[in-house]
């Protein structure tokens, strides 16, 4: 995913004895193939320098038995890994709730299963969201989980119970726990490799089939480029202060964007007119 694309090289760059291997969702082999082809070419295009030869994809599927891997394989990795950044999931937020938790939440459970297995384990990082919160107000700590919010959608509430479920491992598993915000484009050039999230609603704005918007023009968007999110995970990877810790990875008060400006930059940055502007109510 666009946050896997930007964790990756920089990890290969770092640790130039490292090996890293990425579990790749596909209906068989020729789908993997293709995915870490078109991943390949991402990857050569924005890091060059970046020796791709220790790059390993393994078919699988974190919401299945064994990881969706061959069960040998599984057994061999138990023996060797010694870092998991858990990143898998569903981003939909239109997703029905038990669909979500069976990415989401029995992804995490299997995959923290597999964690407690490896003999060599020094770091499992859990990529949560900072949505965990769902209809919270005010200011929200890091240490803020279950605090009988309620949630707008099954990505949020399957989240939010996926963290709990690492959280309630984190005597047996080296834990680490980061919760960004909206994820965009890299800080320098906006350059992404998906286009979900605001991505979809800006284009249908810009074909000028979105023409109201309900809701406060003034409402914050807390927006974080994936470059400033991959490095924070590349740096707590291996830093041992950062064990049992929780990160929230966001713009912050002061930083996020008005919707309203948002969009209207957007719009000019398309170099369309002001009339595409939709109206607030």
């Amino acid at each position: 995913g666009i946050l896997g694309r930007e964790i990756t090289p920089r990890l290969l760059a770092r640790h130039p004895d490292a090996r890293v291997l990425a579990i790749v969702r596909g209906r068989n082999h020729g789908q993997v193939a293709e995915r870490m082809d078109e991943v390949q070419r991402y990857l050569r295009l924005y890091w060059p320098e970046v020796d791709l030869s220790r790059l390993f994809p393994l078919p699988g599927d974190v919401s299945r038995p064994f990881l969706g891997l061959e069960v040998e394989v599984y057994r061999r990795l138990t023996r060797c890994v010694t870092h998991i950044i858990h990143g898998a999931a569903s981003t939909k937020l239109g997703l029905p709730l038990e669909c979500a938790r069976e990415i989401n939440v029995n992804g995490t459970a299997r995959l923290l299963s597999f964690a407690e297995q490896c003999l060599r384990l020094a770091r499992y990082v859990h990529v949560s969201t900072a949505y965990v919160a769902g209809d919270r107000v005010g200011r929200i700590t890091e240490e803020d989980l279950d605090c009988s919010q309620g949630f707008r959608n099954g990505y949020e509430q399957s989240k939010f119970e996926a963290e709990c479920l690492v959280r309630s491992r984190m005597n047996r598993v080296p834990v680490t726990v980061l919760r960004p915000s909206i994820v965009v484009g890299d800080s320098r050039d906006g350059h992404t490799s998906g286009f979900a999230t605001l991505y979809y609603p800006l284009q249908r704005i810009r074909a000028g089939e979105v023409t109201r918007i309900p809701g406060d023009p003034d409402t914050p968007l807390d927006l974080v480029p994936v470059d400033h999110v991959a490095r924070t995970v590349e740096r707590l990877l291996t830093d041992s202060a950062a064990i049992g810790g929780t990160y929230h990875v966001t713009a912050g008060e002061g930083n996020a964007v008005p919707v309203r400006r948002f969009i209207e930059t957007a719009i000019w940055l398309a170099g369309d007119r002001p009339g595409r502007m939709p109206r607030f109510l």
